[in-house]
This record gives structure tokens, sequence and C-alpha cells, in this order.
């Protein structure tokens, strides 16, 4: 064969080949765009439904004749679905249909001219784990009435037995529960004190010296008692003043 005519050969052949692709290309798309047609004409389907307490049966019928399309579902189903209620005017179908099973336990697949009933998948929901309140610091100092800071002083949270003592500077750090609470401040010899706590704080608390007014004795007809715990009048006599 000449070197002519075998080029000719292969060109020829190439060109039919573009053609084939060119055609099989041009059908695929025809194809798909049928097929969207097809889908289109699905969902724009145009429904109007007037209907008061019907039976879910009844209102199937309704859109059968509307639609063209076909129900299938089995009678146990549908058993036990309260009668529907339904006032819509030139709606797709697709809205049509997701009205009249929300809020029962159906659901539906198109498939060419049919709608399939089928029992709607149930969704569990993981449980949320909900976390208690984290606890919180209060910190704080501690100091005498003179303003010198108290080492060793107790800090309690009341009804409790936890609790800290005070460094040589008088301050404390002591973690309290989520819900807060009340701390005792006390120190020997000197008054305590209670504080509630809610929140994470910085405490400045001052402990006064106790009263000893209150613990001396008093001589009544009697006896002796301390001061603190008359309830009555009475007259205190100095020991200077008598002879």
């Amino acid at each position: 064969m000449p070197l002519t005519d075998y080029c000719h050969f292969f060109y020829e052949k190439k060109k039919s080949l573009i053609k084939a692709a060119l055609i099989m290309k041009l059908s695929t798309i025809f194809i798909l765009v049928s097929c969207l047609n097809v889908s289109a004409k699905v969902f724009s389907q145009k429904i109007t439904l007037e209907v008061k307490k019907k039976p879910i049966e009844q209102v199937f019928k309704l859109i059968e004749k509307q639609s063209g399309y076909s129900f299938i579902y089995a009678q146990e189903q549908i058993k036990g679905v309260l009668p529907i209620e339904l006032s819509i005017e030139n709606a797709e179908l697709t809205t049509v249909l997701s009205l009249i099973f929300k809020g029962i336990d159906l659901d539906y697949t198109i498939s060419d001219k049919n709608i399939i009933l089928k029992e709607r998948e149930v969704q569990f929901l993981e449980p949320k784990l909900i976390l208690p309140p984290p606890p919180f610091i209060v910190i704080g100092r501690i100091l005498n009435s003179d303003g010198k800071p108290l080492e060793g002083a107790s800090v309690i949270i009341k009804g409790t037995k936890k609790g800290v003592a005070t460094l040589k500077d008088g301050t404390f750090s002591l973690e309290m529960p989520a819900s807060g609470g009340t701390l005792i401040f006390s120190f020997v010899g000197l008054e305590s004190v209670e504080q509630k706590v809610t929140k994470s704080e910085n405490l400045a608390i001052t402990l006064k010296a106790v009263d000893s007014k209150l613990d001396d004795f008093v001589v009544i007809g009697y006896g002796t008692v301390k001061k603190s715990d008359l309830t009555g009048a009475v007259s205190q006599l100095k020991v200077e003043g008598v002879s």
C-alpha cells in the first residue's frame, strides 16, 4: 500500500472514531436531560386538597387522581393513623406528602410513578452528658486587730471537716464546692468569724480579741456568775471600795 493511501486510511479511521465518540457524548447528555425533565415533573406536580378529618386512605386516592401516581402500602401500615385535615392549593406533590406524613410514624419514597410507604427511621440521639459545675478556689489573708498576719489560723467549711491553716503571712487557699458554703475563721483567744462565699474571691479577714469583760465574775447574793450570764439587774461593788 502506498504511503499516501496508508495515511488516508488512518485519517478516515480516526475521523470515524471521533464521530462515534461525539455521538455517544450527545446521547449521554440527552438521556441525562430526559431524566432531569422526568424528575422535574415529579417535584413540580401541583396538588389542591381540601379535606377535613378524612381517613388517610381516602386522601391517598384524591392525590392519585390529581397526580397520576399510585400509593403502595399495606393496610397494617396505616392502621391507627388519625384522620387527616389539610387545606392546600397548587402545592408541589412532595410538599403535600410532607404535610400528610408529618407527625406520624410513616415515610415514603418515590419510584417511577409509585409512592411507596415505609416506616420512618428512628433516630437515636446520644444523651448529652451533663457535668456538674466545677469547684472554685477561695484565697485570702487573716489579720489580727493590729493588722498583723495570723499564722496557724483555722479556715473550715461549715458543716464539714474540710479546712486549712493559714501560712506564716496569714494567707490561705481553699477549694470550695460548686454550690459554695460558709467559712469559719478562728484563732485561739480571738473571736471567730463566719462568711458565706458563692464564688472565687480574695478575702481579707480580721479577727478581734475576745472581750474579756464578759468573763469577769460578779458577786451576787447567792454566789458568783459571769457578766455574760447575767439576765437581771445587779450592782457591782469594787473590792477597793470595801473596808
